[in-house]
């Protein structure tokens, strides 16, 4: 019966070893061979007038709802080229989407 239990007992530690060695090789292996991250892609598109139009809404006051809608026609149109820089400039573009 001790012989049993003495191989059964080496059998568990050997396991343990095994499993420990075997662990620490397979994250050292990850570590190293792990793929460089490819760097983004530089952002492209084009800005909607509307909406760069109808956000200068937040900080441009109208005396009527009128004034407003006009306004943003003649943003629309290209008449407030001011607005599109500001734009641009508070959300740190720097005219990549353009």
């Amino acid at each position: 019966m001790k012989y049993i239990l003495t191989i059964t007992a080496a059998f568990i530690v050997l396991l343990v070893l095994f499993l420990a060695f075997a662990s620490e090789r397979t994250q050292t292996q990850t570590d190293v061979s792990s793929p460089i991250e490819p760097t983004p892609a530089p952002m492209t598109g084009k800005l909607d007038p509307k909406v760069v139009c109808e956000s200068a809404l937040m900080y441009t006051t109208f005396t009527d709802g009128a004034a407003a809608d006009a306004f943003v026609a003649d943003c629309v149109a290209g008449k407030h080229p001011e607005v599109f820089e500001r734009y641009i400039s508070d959300l740190n573009l720097n005219g990549a989407t353009i």
